[in-house]
């Protein structure tokens, strides 16, 4: 069995799924037979390959509400809150977000049934 036929027909969750990754990823998933809701916090028009959806993952009613609507089998997380500056100041904001919004979503997961979550992540190393 490859990737596709193992895709065929699961409904899979993409958080960030309008950005540089998941958008491509959403269209692919879709593509290869997928049921796919591309998640977002500002609305967006859906693609022929997917429907899209607004939501703030800090919302726990709201991340509930689409989890209980949709009921994914398969989560891919690659939401996260961003800010441009490399300061002090954003880093309560920037942790408080990204993890408040992931823990919704493993409740949520874990009390539909969701077979997998993939939790996604990336580093910066500062140059001195």
């Amino acid at each position: 069995m490859n990737a596709a036929d193992a895709l065929q027909g699961a409904r899979v969750l993409v958080t960030g799924g309008h950005g540089f990754i998941g958008r491509p990823l959403s269209m692919r998933l879709g593509k290869a037979g997928a049921q796919v809701v591309a998640l977002s916090r500002t609305p967006h028009p859906d693609s022929e390959y997917f429907r899209s959806e607004a939501v703030d993952l800090c919302d726990e009613a709201a991340v509930n509400a689409l989890f209980s609507r949709f009921r994914p089998d398969i989560v891919l997380h690659l939401a996260s809150y961003v800010v441009g500056k490399r300061t002090e100041e954003v880093v309560l904001s920037t942790f408080h977000n990204n993890l408040t919004s992931t823990v919704h979503l493993l409740l949520a997961a874990q009390r539909t049934g969701c077979r997998r979550v993939v939790l996604t992540g990336s580093l910066s190393r500062r140059s001195v």
